[in-house]
C-alpha cells in the first residue's frame, strides 16, 4: 500500500511539546515500515495554521490525491489536528478521500475511517480540534490586544493619505497634510462632505491611489483617528474576539490638534441627526426611495434666490450624489414634478390587463407542482436506499470499494434529483411573479384612489408603507418596487 505522509507545525511552542517536523517525520516513517507501506510523497507545511486549507503542500496533496498519478491509497498523519481544526473541511476531506478510496490513519489516536465506529470518532475528535483552535484564537486576541496597548505603536498595510512611513514612524507628507487640513477648515466653514469633495476635484487633487475624491473618502477621512495621532486597535481584524480599542500612538505625528478633531466629531454627530430631520420634512414625500439609474439613492436639497424685492424663492429638489461630483447626468427633480411621474406610472400601471395571464398561469403552476411531487417522491426513495447501503457496510454485507462506488452513483441521482427540484421552483417562482403583480396594482388603485385627499405627511406614510424603491431612468420612472 502507497501511504502518503502529512506534517504541519505552525509555531515554535508545538515543536518543544513534541510536534517538530523531524519527530513528526520519523515517527510516520517508522509506522510506514512497520506496516510495510510504500512511501508515495512527503508533504511538509512549516508555519502554518490548521485553521483552513491555505496551505501549499495540503494543497499539493489535495491536488496529487485529484490527479491519481502517485496511487496514493493511505494517508497518515501523527494527530488529526495536523491536518485539519475546522469540523466542515475535515468533512469535505474525509469525503475526497472516501471517493478515491483512500485509507485515513493517525497515530496518536488509532484512528480507522473504513468503519462506522472510526468515522464517528474522527467526527469527535474534529470537533474538540475546533473548539481548541477558537479557544487559541480567544487567548492569542487577549495577548495581541494587551501588547498593541502597552506598546503603542500603529502599523497598517497601506499608508493613510497625509503621510509617509520613514523608519517606523509616520511623518507628515508635505503635499499630501495640507489636504487633509484643508478638509477639516472646509467642514468647520459649513461645507458638506460632497461640496468638499467636489472642491478637492476641481483643484486636482487626488487620493493616495490617484483616484478622484467621493462623498464616502471625505467621511473616512474626517472620521480617521490617525490625523491626531490615535488609533483604533482591532477595528479592522478579521478576529471576531478582539474589541476595538482607541490607544494614542507613538509613533504617528499628528497633522490636526486634537480640539479640531473633536469640534468636528462633535459637528457630524450633531449634524446626522439634522441630517435626518432634513429627509423627515413632509414636503419630500419620495424621500431615500428615488434611486438614479447609476445605482445611488437620490437625495433631498432645498435652493433659494433671492428676488429684486428681497423674498428669498425656495424649491425643493431630489438630486443624484454622483451628479454634484460630475460622474452622473441625472436632471435635477423638483418635487412637484417627481409627484406627477409618480401618478402617471401608477395610473399607467393598473390599466395592464393581467387575467388572461393569471388563469394560464395557475394552470402550469398546478402541472409543475405535480412534477416536484413525483421527483420528492424519488429522492426519498434515493434518500432510504442510500440509508440501507450504509448499514449494509456497518453489518459488513458489502466491501468498502462496492459501498464507494454505489454511494457514488447514488449522490449523482440524488444531486440531480435536488437540481431538477430547484429547477422547478424557480419555474413555480417565476411564474407566481404575475400574481405579485397583480398584489400591487391592487396597491397602485388604493394609493390612486386616495392620493388626492392625503396631507403631505401622510403621502408620505403612504409611500413609507406601500413603496420600497423607485428606480428612475432618463428623467422618468422605469419601475416600482411595492411593499406587498
Amino acid at each position: 500500500m502507497k501511504a502518503a505522509l502529512y506534517i504541519r507545525v505552525s509555531t515554535e511552542e508545538q515543536a518543544k511539546e513534541g510536534f517538530s517536523i523531524e519527530a513528526q517525520k520519523n515517527k510516520l516513517i517508522q509506522y510506514c515500515q512497520l506496516h510495510d507501506y510504500e512511501i508515495a510523497g512527503i508533504y511538509i507545511d512549516d508555519g502554518y495554521s490548521a485553521k483552513d486549507l491555505n496551505r501549499p503542500e495540503a494543497q499539493r496533496l489535495i491536488e496529487d490525491i485529484k490527479a491519481g498519478g502517485k496511487g496514493i491509497e493511505m494517508v497518515v498523519v501523527y494527530k488529526l489536528d495536523r491536518l485539519i481544526r475546522n469540523l466542515r473541511l475535515l468533512l469535505e476531506m474525509l469525503d475526497l478521500f472516501a471517493k478515491r478510496d483512500i485509507a485515513f490513519t493517525s497515530l496518536t489516536e488509532n484512528l480507522d475511517t473504513s468503519t462506522a465506529s472510526g468515522r464517528m470518532m474522527v467526527h469527535m475528535i474534529g470537533v474538540l480540534a475546533e473548539w481548541e483552535r477558537e479557544t487559541i484564537s480567544e487567548r492569542v486576541a487577549d495577548v495581541l490586544e494587551q501588547k498593541a496597548i502597552q506598546q503603542r505603536k500603529y502599523w497598517c498595510r497601506w499608508i493613510p493619505l497625509g503621510y509617509d512611513y520613514i523608519d517606523g514612524r509616520y511623518t507628515p507628507n508635505e503635499l499630501e497634510a495640507p489636504i487633509i487640513k484643508k478638509a477639516f477648515e472646509l467642514y468647520l466653514q459649513g461645507k458638506g462632505y460632497y461640496q468638499i469633495a467636489k472642491k478637492f476635484n476641481s483643484l486636482g487633487y487626488r487620493t493616495k491611489s490617484g483616484v478622484r475624491f467621493q462623498t464616502t473618502t471625505i467621511i473616512r477621512l474626517l472620521s480617521n483617528e490617525i490625523y491626531r495621532g490615535y488609533f483604533v486597535y482591532g477595528d479592522q481584524s478579521k478576529m471576531k474576539n478582539i474589541k476595538p480599542t482607541l490607544v494614542k500612538a507613538i509613533n504617528i505625528e499628528p497633522i490636526i490638534d486634537n480640539e479640531t478633531f473633536l469640534r468636528v466629531k462633535k459637528i457630524r454627530e450633531a449634524h446626522a441627526t439634522r441630517f435626518c430631520k432634513k429627509y423627515a420634512r413632509d414636503i419630500f414625500v419620495f424621500a431615500a426611495k428615488i434611486q438614479c439609474s447609476c445605482g445611488r439613492t437620490m437625495f433631498t436639497h432645498i435652493g433659494f434666490f433671492n428676488r429684486k424685492n428681497g423674498i428669498r424663492k425656495y424649491y425643493y429638489r431630489y438630486i443624484c450624489r454622483n451628479r454634484g461630483l460630475g460622474w452622473c447626468m441625472q436632471s435635477l427633480i423638483r418635487v412637484e414634478n417627481m409627484e406627477k411621474m409618480f401618478i402617471d406610472f401608477l395610473s399607467s400601471f393598473v390599466k395592464n390587463d393581467l387575467e388572461i395571464d393569471l388563469q394560464k398561469n395557475k394552470a402550469k403552476i398546478e402541472e409543475l407542482e405535480n412534477e416536484k411531487k413525483v421527483l420528492s417522491r424519488n429522492l426519498e426513495r434515493e434518500l432510504d436506499r442510500k440509508k440501507r447501503l450504509q448499514f449494509l457496510l456497518v453489518d459488513n454485507q458489502i466491501d468498502n470499494k462496492s459501498y464507494t462506488l454505489l454511494l457514488s452513483e447514488m449522490d449523482l441521482i440524488i444531486a440531480q434529483i435536488n437540481e431538477n427540484i430547484k429547477k422547478t421552483d424557480r419555474q413555480i417562482a417565476d411564474l407566481e411573479k404575475i400574481f405579485s403583480a397583480k398584489e400591487e396594482q391592487k396597491i397602485a388603485m388604493n394609493i390612486l384612489n386616495e392620493w388626492n385627499s392625503l396631507t403631505l405627511q401622510r403621502k408620505k406614510e403612504f409611500v413609507t408603507l406601500f413603496i420600497k424603491k423607485i428606480y428612475i431612468q432618463d428623467n422618468k420612472i422605469e419601475r416600482i418596487e411595492f411593499i406587498l
